[in-house]
């Protein structure tokens, strides 16, 4: 787990400060904050002073957070996640501490907070960069305990709880156990609860040593979305083609379906969800201009009008209205299949579908580094014998309509490049698009 960024500004978008004050290093982290930015930055232009509707947006290993202080700040923190209960057992909480910590400076401090001055700007700065270190040295911390954790459970399966509970004394005040690990309900401040945490480590590693038990990686995540991937398909069969194309076209997408089956899809979504995601039950979200959005409903309710590139998913009576299916959908779903057939396990099944999604991502950073530097020829004939070997338009428009979410200041140039790649793949297209 990492805190990737946290972003304050004012109600009408004005910077104030952020953490870490440089941007990150990687091309690859660079264009899915920036597609996090700009989805959280319209969310709440759209919303203007409500955020009640939506306080969280998705894809893969990221999440967003959004909140705001009284009327005059919203905040804004991305994360990168190793798997999503993390985000229930601790990224909100964690988000939570750090709005807490900068409301209760700020509120108190005999400033002007209507305007984004430098007495607010120094303030903001100096609470994000003592508190936001040290975050993420908690977070370094929690992964580690989830390593552990994990490892024990492997040990003492049902008993897990149980055992860890007992060595970890004074600790399991400040931290909780669930089914899926250890869980922060409350921090009232940091170092109670990087204390617990050190100790907790300490401790329990004085268990695997003790029981030779060797720190194994974490894949109960993976056993969990493969098993959730698996159902979903035996209730969808084929349509579930339609839905993989959808979260890699970057479509919305609304299900109707019974509380169990709505949360397989929230399981699954992180898996192909390769722009920012919205994770709401109001329909009246598809309205959000350039935004992905995943609408949950238990009940049936009025889908907005004039909205027809969302795709409808009627799970009860197993029905899908919209989209298209693409190749490399087909292809994920025929290599899930065969792996079904021969009984592989959830987590190769996972993996197999991780690294194909993996694999498109790449070749989407791979068109967003050419528009953003000097073009040269080597570098489009490069990207053609990328872009080529999926072997199909529609996967094509797929990649840049998740290249336009990820990067909007490009739309223009993004769209001048899909028509030269399509008109170099497919020469025979040009006629019928224009």
């Amino acid at each position: 787990m990492l805190l990737s960024r946290i972003v304050v500004t004012n109600v009408g978008g004005v910077y104030v400060s952020e953490y870490p004050p440089t941007p990150p290093g990687t091309t690859e982290d660079t264009y899915a904050q920036a597609g996090f930015l700009v989805a959280m930055d319209a969310t709440l232009k759209f919303f203007g002073e409500s955020l009640e509707q939506v306080s969280e947006i998705r894809g893969q290993n990221y999440v967003g957070l959004l909140d705001k202080i009284e009327d005059f700040l919203r905040i804004f923190g991305l994360f990168i996640i190793d798997e999503k209960t993390q985000i229930r057992r601790y990224i909100r909480e964690i988000f939570r501490f750090i709005v807490r910590k900068l409301h209760s400076v700020v509120i108190s401090a005999d400033i002007r907070k209507d305007i984004v001055s430098d007495e607010l700007v120094a303030i903001v700065s100096k609470v994000l960069g003592e508190v936001c270190s040290r975050i993420r040295n908690l977070l370094e911390l929690l992964t580690e305990l989830d390593r552990i954790y994990e490892s024990i459970r492997n040990k003492y399966g049902g008993r897990t709880e149980e055992v860890v509970s007992s060595h970890i004394g004074g600790a399991i005040g400040i931290l909780s156990i669930d089914d899926d690990g250890f869980v922060i309900r409350h921090i009232e401040d940091l170092d109670t609860i990087l204390d617990a945490v050190e100790n907790a480590i300490v401790s329990l590693k004085e268990l695997l040593r003790a029981e030779k038990i060797e720190i194994t990686e974490r894949v109960r995540h993976e056993e969990i979305i493969g098993d959730a991937l698996v159902s979903l398909i035996n209730i969808l069969g084929k349509k579930f083609v339609r839905i993989i194309s959808g979260f890699l076209s970057g479509s919305d997408i609304i299900v109707f379906g019974s509380e169990t089956v709505l949360d397989l899809f929230l399981k699954v979504s992180s898996l192909f969800e390769l722009s920012p995601y919205i994770h709401t039950d109001d329909p009246q979200l598809v309205y959000l201009p350039n935004i992905s959005v995943l609408i949950l409903l238990e009940f049936y309710k009025e889908i907005p009008r004039g909205k027809s590139t969302a795709i409808i998913v009627d799970t009860i009576r197993k029905k899908i209205v919209g989209g298209t299916d693409i190749k490399i959908a087909k292809r994920i779903y025929s290599d899930i299949m065969r792996k079904i057939h021969r009984r592989a396990s959830p987590i190769e099944i996972y993996r197999s579908v991780r690294q194909t999604v993996s694999d498109l991502q790449k070749s989407i950073n791979m068109v967003l580094d050419f528009i953003r530097k000097e073009e040269k020829q080597d570098d489009f004939q490069n990207l053609i014998r990328e872009l080529g070997r999926y072997g199909d338009l529609a996967t094509l428009k797929a990649i840049f309509t998740v290249a336009i979410k990820l990067y909007p200041p490009g739309k223009i140039r993004l769209y001048e490049l899909y028509r030269r790649c399509r008109d170099a793949i497919f020469p025979y297209i040009r006629v019928l698009e224009g």
